[in-house]
């Protein structure tokens, strides 16, 4: 009697955990298919974003390894679309305006090799000879030297040595990439590996060449740092030019030691100096 008394009652509670179940599987299969069909529609998303990628990475590949055009007149730029005129190379001949420039931060491209970092783009107003505005891109190379110098100076007191520096990047990377590729894939183990961490310190130290050479050409446009003696390294040269005391002007500050330092230079009057 006791051992079917048992029987009995487990099987009352199996009835009761299968109703249980009953009850809650309409609510489980509903979410199922919510994550199933939300599962399905991120799949489809991604897949049309991979899709969107690639078409704008071949309009990019072609659009920029066109010959520039001639810009548009004015009067034609309320019929330019996206699809058909983003990223087209044009040319111009404009003034830069002394009005403030427009820095828009950016994480980076997925699209170009050349912009994959974090940087800041600079945007530059120019006037055209009609009179009409544009925004020129300067650039990502501009971001380096207006965080890295003293105090903000405007963009455009960079866009000389920001220009320069661009195109010997440009031509570094196209040397170092010919090398690697036609000097060095044919190279053994042992050789290949030196090549490479060869051209890795030369490369680094061109590049850095480069970006201080940026900066010098900056530095001698906005402090008016020309024309220099060329005996002027000399101490035995006293004919000095505005540009020469301005620079050993400069070179005495830089030893200042406090803030409230006062540093004088006085130069002494030579009769063949060419600027009295």
């Amino acid at each position: 009697m006791e051992h079917e008394l048992r029987k009995v009652g487990t099987g009352s509670k199996n009835t009761e955990m299968n109703e249980a179940v009953r009850t809650r599987s309409p609510g489980f299969g509903i979410f199922t298919l919510v994550m199933v069909a939300a599962f399905i529609g991120l799949g489809l998303w991604q897949l049309q974003r991979r899709v969107e990628k690639h078409a704008l990475i071949a309009a990019l590949d072609e659009r920029l390894a066109a010959a520039p055009v001639p810009l548009p007149a004015a009067s034609q730029w309320s019929t330019l679309a996206p699809d058909r005129d983003e990223f087209r190379r044009v040319s111009f001949t404009a003034t830069y305006e002394g009005r403030p420039d427009a820095m828009v931060y950016s994480s980076g491209s997925a699209i170009r090799a050349d912009i994959s970092g974090p940087g800041t783009w600079a945007f530059l107003p120019a006037r055209l000879p009609a009179g009409e505005t544009v925004a020129v891109n300067a650039g990502f190379v501009l971001f380096a030297y207006r965080v890295l110098t003293v105090g903000t100076p405007p963009a455009r007191q960079l866009w000389a040595g920001a220009l320069t520096a661009s195109v010997l990047w440009q031509i570094l990377q196209s040397v170092g990439t010919y090398l690697v590729e036609h000097q060095l894939r044919g190279a053994t183990a042992t050789y290949g590996l030196f090549g490479i961490v060869l051209g890795l310190l030369t490369w680094l130290y061109l590049a850095a060449l480069i970006l201080v050479l940026g900066a010098e050409i900056n530095v001698v446009r906005v402090r008016r740092l020309y024309p220099r003696s060329l005996l002027a390294p000399d101490p035995t040269d006293t004919a000095l030019t505005h540009a020469d005391r301005r620079a050993y002007t400069a070179y005495t500050r830089t030893e200042r030691q406090k803030d409230n330092q006062t540093v004088e230079t006085e130069f002494t009057p030579s009769s063949n100096s060419p600027d009295p």
